[in-house]
């Protein structure tokens, strides 16, 4: 019974670790996109400076 009990604890701690780790992950997924996005942004307000001052 008790060992079953900690076997329940145990499997419940895993699962949690592994959300988080998951969650952890998919946190710096959305930061490297933000970043690329702003770089990105910034090269298309130079291309446009460019072709206006054509």
């Amino acid at each position: 019974m008790i060992l079953e009990l900690l076997l329940y604890i145990l499997l419940l701690a895993f699962i949690a670790l592994i959300a988080s780790s998951l969650l952890s992950n998919q946190k710096k997924y959305i930061q490297s996109n933000r970043r690329m996005e702003k770089k990105l942004e910034k090269k298309i307000e130079l291309l446009g400076e460019e072709q206006n001052n054509k």
